[in-house]
């Protein structure tokens, strides 16, 4: 597993050549971009490679939904519905403040696209 800094936007861009210079069974056939603000510069580094997306590698990439960073190759998205955990948020609050009884764990179920 390779870590980036998020401050140091440039090198997520050069993560794909260091990540993909291996051959056959040693190049990865996936990647998991974990962090949605490292997508737009991974996935640019990515087409600077050539990788066809998907057919050499699938990426699959967080999302805080609705709003999806900009991708420079197909990505399949994961995330959660920021809106709709900002609105259990609020719900809770909300009844705790009028001394209703509020729920210990509220579930928000990923979202897929």
């Amino acid at each position: 597993m390779l870590g980036l800094d998020v401050a140091v936007p440039a090198w997520h861009r050069h993560a794909p050549f260091v990540l993909f210079q291996g051959v056959g069974k040693a190049r990865p056939n996936a990647l998991l971009i974990a962090d949605d603000n490292l997508v737009e510069q991974v996935t640019l580094g990515l087409r600077d490679l050539g990788l066809r997306v998907p057919e050499d590698v699938e990426v699959v990439a967080h999302a805080n939904f609705p709003l999806r960073p900009p991708a420079a190759v197909p990505v399949r998205w994961m995330g959660f519905d920021a809106e709709r955990i900002l609105q259990a948020c609020t719900e809770t609050l909300e009844r705790r403040r009028e001394g209703k009884a509020v729920p210990e764990r509220i579930e928000v179920e990923p979202r897929f696209e």
